[in-house]
């Protein structure tokens, strides 16, 4: 997931902000374990805080949906998530532990990780992440392969969790993050009356300067045939180009609003 580092090799030509402040890597990551959303935009962030309104059983939501907090090391990867409804996560890229929690929290507090029982993470000869398996007993298995183009970037991801196959694809124009195609089936096909069970299309849009106004998200459920269409807009932004406030819109009707708070290093 490489979309707002990339939109910096824009900027970089552009605007007076450098593309090497916030290169390709920091951006594969965030579209690795969060959401290209929260990338910064042209400084690496050190924490980041979403704060919002909108109901946590609207599931699509992404950014919005869930109070999360977010914490990256000093070379812009992200090392900690907190989610108010998914627990948290830690991660150690040099000893290669991942460890997981299900409560929110600061990263400061006194709560307890529990170790996933195993883990493993492959780097290519780029150093970006090209493999990651996770278990924890016998209650998940999740294997997936990072694929790169010859620029660096993401463009997609081939995910196995249990049963479920999860592929994503990702386009860029410009340098941009343009679409994000999301694909999820069962991998064996006699587990459902059908081996689909959905797929979602996030297109993202920027200003001149390169910096998010929108994403426009569709959800196609393949079993009760409906969509969900919601858009996202990102307004606020700082100094360093990064938004701070936003809203989001299911089939024409405003759902709430969110905040991100961000401290950088």
């Amino acid at each position: 997931m490489t979309m707002r580092k990339c939109l910096l090799a824009v900027l970089s030509v552009i605007s007076c902000c450098s593309y090497a402040d916030v290169n390709t890597k920091i951006y594969n990551n965030y579209l690795i374990y969060s959401t290209p959303e929260l990338s910064p935009h042209s400084i690496t962030i050190k924490r980041q805080k979403i704060s919002s309104t909108i109901p946590f059983n609207i599931i699509f939501t992404r950014v919005a949906g869930e109070n999360a907090i977010i914490e990256s090391q000093k070379n812009g990867l992200i090392f900690f998530i907190g989610k108010k409804i998914k627990g948290s996560w830690y991660i150690d890229y040099d000893k290669k532990i991942r460890l997981h929690s299900n409560s929110f929290f600061n990263l400061s507090s006194d709560y307890e990780f529990t170790n996933t029982s195993k883990y493993e993470i492959t780097f290519n000869e780029n150093n970006d992440i090209k493999k990651e398996s996770l278990s924890k007993n016998d209650y998940f298995t999740i294997n997936t392969i990072y694929n790169y183009d010859e620029n660096k970037r993401l463009i997609d991801s081939k995910e196995k969790v249990n049963g479920v196959s999860i592929i994503q694809k990702i386009d860029y124009t410009n340098q941009n993050l343009a679409k994000l195609i999301t694909s999820e089936s069962f991998i064996e096909p006699k587990l459902s009356s059908s081996d689909e069970m959905g797929n979602e299309v996030i297109e993202y849009i920027y200003d001149d300067a390169n910096q998010l106004l929108q994403t426009k998200q569709s959800m196609h459920l393949s079993e009760t045939k409906d969509v969900i269409n919601m858009d996202c807009y990102f307004t606020d932004h700082n100094k360093h180009g990064d938004w701070t406030k936003g809203s989001c819109v299911l089939n024409k009707k405003n759902i709430g609003n969110f905040t991100r708070e961000i401290e950088y290093w």
